[in-house]
């Protein structure tokens, strides 16, 4: 199966459910749909988005994985919970959990991350431990890795808590099997 139907697969999973319970600061009106209520809104939109993600890629150290710069430039969604991962927001807009904004948003965990070749891209459970491709792995797709913040935020050293999937590819196949 090529990458890009697996992404189609994984975001007409995701689409299966509407989300529920968005406040408006996480719900832009190109999201909504069926009224104004954001229980409406659906999950993951087809919408062309390298504009944003090409400049964001271009202020980070390393390369995206090819499979979730192809999800995430052909895709806009909302902050998603999925299994142990909140991701970001993809939306190109002035949202709070929007990732362009999200990824620089802790001045004093951030630095340390790209440094480390981490690219953070969602937190853990939707708590602050931040959820991040591991550049330094793998030649073209990335371990998802969870880091201990406050090992970065006292220490500014990293400790991997917990290594999530060994390639997005591989956290789609699972997800998709649940």
């Amino acid at each position: 199966m090529n990458t890009e139907k697996l992404i189609d697969d994984f975001v007409g999973k995701i689409n299966e459910n509407p989300i529920q319970d968005l406040s408006n600061d996480e719900v832009t009106t190109y999201l909504i749909t069926g009224g104004e209520d954001p229980s409406y809104v659906s999950k993951v939109l087809k919408k062309d988005c390298t504009a944003w993600i090409d400049a964001l890629q271009a202020k980070l150290p390393n390369r995206l994985p090819p499979s979730y710069y192809s999800f995430v430039s052909r895709y806009a969604f909302p902050r998603l919970d999925i299994g142990p991962i909140t991701f970001f927001a993809n939306t190109g807009e002035k949202i709070y959990y929007e990732w362009v904004e999200s990824v620089f948003r802790d001045r004093y965990l951030y630095p340390t991350l790209l440094a480390n070749g981490l690219i953070e891209f969602g937190k853990y459970n939707y708590g602050y431990d931040p959820i991040c491709f591991d550049c330094k792995r793998g030649k073209r797709e990335h371990p998802i890795i969870r880091i201990d913040h406050e090992e970065v935020l006292i220490h500014e050293r990293i400790k991997v808590i917990d290594e999530i999937a060994p390639s997005f590819i591989d956290f789609i196949k699972k997800y998709l099997k649940t």
